[in-house]
């Protein structure tokens, strides 16, 4: 319904639903519930990461590739995620604005891994409570996921409208290892979806340099927030680059997103 309420206020005839394919229980649910919307068409969709990042979806669906710097409107798209879609059917249908969401508290560390209805503002601190209270062995908290997600510094901040999962990371796992030496091998081309050069973008983050790089590199940089190839070395490009004012990444050697200090080599 909420999809249906987003293709009319769009005045557009095709809608699609993308999911990834290991999950045959919501692929067949929604086939079965979009007989009723023959405009609205369900798409399985391979497993990787990111799958779910905007441009990949409307690569992976409709085959048309959004631009360097543009936007999906450029390409005649618009990319909703479950829970926008689930809010307007509410605020349309139900007359109800948005005060509470879905979030998913997680790690391997919790005694109770769980999927939570909360209302918009409660502390972090107050999931995890529920959750079986905070491990002794835990080593960070982070907002999002493990990939795109950011460290949480203050337990008492609230869920907010944008809050999707709470990441709870033991000691052990929170600690990111020593960058080595790039052995060129190209892994980090063939598997960006940005169609990025990761392995120039360390040695440009390190060297201070990444002004230098074209400016098609430069306007999709500030996509870019965490590459860790586990390779006979390993590289790690997280943090090498930060946002600017722009809209590129400004180079802060020895800084990671989450505040930590990293030693550049």
């Amino acid at each position: 319904m909420g999809v249906d309420i987003l293709a009319k206020a769009l005045g557009t005839q095709k809608a699609y639903i993308g999911i990834e394919n290991n999950k045959p229980d919501a692929i067949e649910r929604l086939t079965q519930l979009a007989v009723e919307y023959p405009h609205i068409e369900i798409v399985p969709l391979r497993v990787r990461y990111p799958q779910g990042g905007e441009k990949q979806l409307i690569e992976a669906i409709t085959g048309r590739e959004v631009p360097s710097g543009g936007l999906p409107i450029d390409v005649g798209a618009v990319v909703q995620n479950v829970g926008t879609a689930f809010a307007v059917y509410e605020a349309v249908q139900k007359n109800k604005p948005l005060i509470e969401r879905i979030v998913t508290v997680t790690g391997r560390c919790l005694v109770r891994p769980s999927n939570l209805r909360v209302r918009i503002g409660t502390p972090i601190a107050s999931l995890i409570e529920y959750c079986g209270g905070f491990p002794e062995d835990a080593g960070k908290v982070v907002g999002g996921g493990p990939m795109m997600g950011r460290a949480i510094a203050n337990l008492d901040a609230p869920v907010t409208k944008g809050t999707s999962g709470i990441l709870l990371i033991r000691e052990k796992g929170a600690v990111r290892k020593m960058p080595q030496r790039c052995i060129k091998c190209a892994k980090c081309v063939s598997i960006c979806t940005m169609g990025l050069e990761p392995y120039l973008m360390s040695k440009a983050g390190k060297n201070g340099t990444v002004r230098r790089t074209g400016s098609r590199a430069r306007n999709r940089l500030h996509r870019v927030r965490l590459v860790l190839v586990h390779l006979p070395g390993y590289a790690a490009v997280a943090g090498l680059y930060s946002p600017g004012q722009d809209g590129s990444r400004q180079t802060r050697p020895g800084t990671q997103n989450t505040g930590e200090k990293i030693k550049p080599n």
